[in-house]
Formats: C-alpha cells, sequence, structure tokens
C-alpha cells in the first residue's frame, strides 16, 4: 500500500507498510516543515492475548537518530501516543 500526505506542501510517504508483525514501517518526509509531528501506535489485531504488542522505533534525521519510546499494546485497535517530534525553524528535532 502506497500511503501519501501533503503536509505544508511538502510530500510524505510511507515506504514500507508491513500488516503482517513484527515488521517495519517507514515513513519519510524531506524538509519537515517546523512544528509539532505527534506518533500514534495502533494495534491492528491481536494474536496472542496472553502478550502485549512492543512497538519500538526510531527517528532518523539530519542531526543523528533518536530511539523512540517503546509502547506497548494489548487489545485490538487499542491506539497510545508514542512520542511528539518538534522541529524548530532551523530544522533542529526533539523528542517529548
Amino acid at each position: 500500500m502506497d500511503y501519501q500526505a501533503i503536509i505544508a506542501g511538502h510530500r510524505g510517504e510511507l515506504n514500507e507498510d508491513n500488516t503482517e508483525g513484527p515488521g517495519n514501517e517507514v515513513w519519510e518526509i524531506r524538509d519537515a516543515p517546523p512544528g509539532e509531528y505527534k506518533v500514534y501506535a495502533e494495534l491492528y489485531a491481536v494474536k496472542d492475548s496472553r502478550k502485549p504488542a512492543v512497538v519500538k522505533g526510531r527517528l532518523f534525521h539530519r542531526g543523528g537518530s533518536e530511539p523512540l519510546p517503546e509502547t506497548r499494546l494489548s487489545s485490538s485497535k487499542q491506539k497510545k501516543l508514542m512520542v511528539t517530534i518538534v522541529v524548530d525553524d532551523d530544522g533542529n528535532v526533539t523528542l517529548r
């Protein structure tokens, strides 16, 4: 599946969408405009109700990379905020 979004005139793209876990999801946007970007994890379906799904991630940016906080989901359609990414006017990135 190819998902695309327009963010203030900047095109972003979901380049990798693994629907059978464990797997990767890769969202890319070049030169993201300043602002706050919220990253959510949502569990599509539960495969083993005895163990939560563990969602991990990494943000790559021109200044390096940062691990995203680990998030655990245990029920279908459960959605949690993982992190807020802040891009300042100079293109610097911080996580909250």
